[in-house]
């Protein structure tokens, strides 16, 4: 048995440390006090307004006296249980995540819950709330402004398929101009290569946020990252085109076979001013932890052959990034 949390061998479902860190409490039960079906009968009336994107269903949830709890607003974790027509998203999405935060990504805390019927829902901890103390014993929740690139370059108001109609040169030159400097851009570009690698294919402008902080404006933590090869439903293998108008890189149009190779992400982030000595490392950075991938996803809670199709995808395009 492997931790639902941290995919480590357990005696239980979870390892005590793992549910502390990501209650940020001991002594919580981690059951949905619901059923699979309870949850996405009650789901309509939970997620009117809801702001994060993505095309699951989705409701929120909050810890009170110990006990997980399903709330309208407010809930400091999203839970996404796995769609009919995306079997075991849920454990994907998690293994994912895992994943990037072996690789040294930022990411959310994240974890696999059970309802009472036993079936696993995919949790993560929302990073755009933030709990403080302003009296003794009493946390209020304060929102941290968050906005996809849709918002950010003012294309809220088009139509949905809009989140299609660019391309990650442009992102890269947004992100450039929005942090007046490379950092934003050069961290966008190695997420880019970490979802081509693991066969997430639907990175798509809605699916890249940005933070404004104190601090200063930041790429938002990883979320929405799955593999979504397993599935087939993608027409091809990036969400975007490498270029402006639909138009590819020099490699892509010549190899013909729909995949990117290690040239054509060279050619993307010479063409924002990344240095060739930076792409080349953040790319071996990846190809290079495989073994350690492997391992995780050996170890995760998809089943056999989907584990099996997702070391598939990743050697796959492994072998064409080197």
């Amino acid at each position: 048995m492997n931790c639902q949390i941290c995919l480590k061998k357990a005696e239980s479902r979870y390892h005590s440390r793992c549910l502390k860190q990501f209650f940020d409490q001991t002594g919580v039960d981690p059951l949905i006090p619901m059923t699979a079906s309870e949850f996405y009968q009650n789901a309509p009336a939970h997620v009117a307004g809801f702001s994060i994107s993505g095309a699951q269903v989705k409701m929120q949830m909050n810890v009170k006296d110990k006990q997980l709890v399903i709330t309208a607003s407010g809930g400091d974790y999203i839970l996404k249980p796995s769609p009919q027509t995306f079997p075991q998203a849920a454990e994907n999405e998690h293994l994912c995540l895992q994943i990037a935060k072996m690789l040294k990504f930022e990411t959310p805390p994240v974890a696999l819950l059970n309802f009472t019927d036993d079936s696993l829902v995919f949790a993560i901890k929302r990073f755009d709330r933030q709990r403080t103390n302003e009296h003794e014993n009493e946390q209020t929740q304060q929102k941290i402004h968050q906005e996809d690139l849709m918002q950010a370059m003012g294309l809220a108001k088009l139509t949905s398929n809009s989140k299609y109609e660019y391309s990650y040169q442009q992102v890269l030159l947004d992100l450039i101009t929005i942090a007046n400097g490379l950092h934003l851009s050069a961290e966008f570009f190695k997420r880019l290569v970490f979802a081509y690698l693991i066969g997430n294919d639907d990175l798509h402008l809605k699916n890249i946020s940005l933070l404004y902080t104190p601090k200063g404006i930041m790429l938002t933590p990883l979320y929405d990252y799955l593999n979504t090869a397993l599935y087939g439903v993608n027409a091809s293998v990036m969400a975007l085109s490498m270029l402006p108008e639909h138009k590819e890189t020099a490699c892509f149009n010549q190899m013909g076979n729909g995949y990117y190779y290690q040239a054509d992400f060279i050619e993307l982030g010479l063409s924002v001013g990344l240095s060739e000595k930076f792409i080349h490392k953040s790319i071996h950075a990846l190809t290079d932890k495989t073994d350690k991938i492997l391992s995780l996803i050996q170890h995760s809670h998809l089943d056999p052959i989907r584990q099996q199709q997702f070391i598939d995808v990743l050697n796959n395009r492994k072998a064409r990034l080197e």
